[in-house]
C-alpha cells in the first residue's frame, strides 16, 4: 500500500512539530496512516482536515482514526487523535473554498499525497487559501521525479513564491529504494530563489539540499 511509511513519516512529524500548524490539510487520506502521524504531533487547538475522493478509503480512514483513539496512550492525551482529524469526501480541488469558509482559517501546513500527476493541480487549487509561511509537503518526490511529479517539482522549484528543498528518505516499507519529500515554504510577499528554511533537517537526514 502506498502509505508514507516509517522513514518519511518521521520526517513528516518533525516538520509538523516545527511548524505548529493550527490548520493542517492533507490531500489523500487512504487508511489514515499519515493523518494519524500528523494528529499525534499537532499543537493544542490544532486541526487536520483530510480530503479523500474515494469513498471506500474515506470509510477505512475514519475507522482507523477511531481505532487510534481507543488505546491507553491516546486516552492520556488532552484531545484524542481521532477528534483532531476530520475526513472529508470529495475531490480536494473542489473543497478548499468550503474548507476556508467553514474554518475561517488559512492553511499553514499542507500534505499532498494523492495521485502524483494531479499534485500540481491540488497545490494550485489550494494556493488562494495558504497562509504566508505555510509549509507544503509532497510525497513521492523521488520515485516519481521524472514521471507524474515532474511538473509539480518544476513549479515549486522555479516559482518565486516558494523556497523548496528535497529531503531524501526511503520508499515506504522498502530499505533498498530511495524516495523523498519535497518541502516547500509559501512566501507570496517575499520572492526568493530555491534555498531552505529546513536545511538543518536535510542535513540531519543526510539529504542533499
Amino acid at each position: 500500500m502506498p502509505f508514507i511509511g516509517k522513514a518519511k513519516g518521521a520526517i513528516l512529524q518533525q516538520l509538523v512539530q516545527e511548524q505548529k500548524p493550527q490548520l493542517a490539510v492533507e490531500v489523500g487520506t487512504m487508511a489514515g496512516y499519515s493523518a494519524i502521524l500528523i494528529a499525534q504531533v499537532l499543537p493544542e487547538g490544532g486541526k487536520l482536515i483530510s480530503l479523500e475522493k474515494d469513498l471506500a478509503w474515506v470509510l477505512v480512514g475514519k475507522r482507523f482514526l477511531w481505532q487510534a483513539s481507543q488505546g491507553n496512550l491516546d486516552k492520556a492525551r488532552t484531545t484524542p487523535v481521532g477528534q483532531m482529524v476530520d475526513v472529508w469526501w470529495g475531490d480536494a480541488r473542489d473543497k478548499f473554498a468550503k474548507l476556508a469558509q467553514q474554518t475561517g482559517q488559512q492553511i499553514d501546513f499542507l500534505l499532498l499525497d494523492g495521485t502524483p500527476k494531479e499534485t500540481l493541480s491540488y497545490l494550485q487549487a489550494a494556493e488562494p487559501y495558504l497562509k504566508s509561511g505555510a509549509v507544503v509537503v509532497a510525497d513521492n518526490a523521488g520515485v516519481f521525479a521524472e514521471g507524474g511529479m515532474k511538473p509539480y517539482l518544476e513549479y515549486v522549484r522555479t516559482n518565486p513564491c516558494y523556497t523548496s528543498d528535497y529531503i531524501e528518505s526511503l520508499l515506504e516499507f522498502r530499505e533498498d529504494v530511495k524516495d523523498g519529500l519535497e518541502v516547500s515554504v509559501f512566501q507570496p510577499t517575499q520572492p526568493s530563489s530555491s534555498s531552505s528554511d529546513h536545511s538543518t533537517l536535510a542535513e540531519a537526514t543526510g539529504s542533499p539540499s
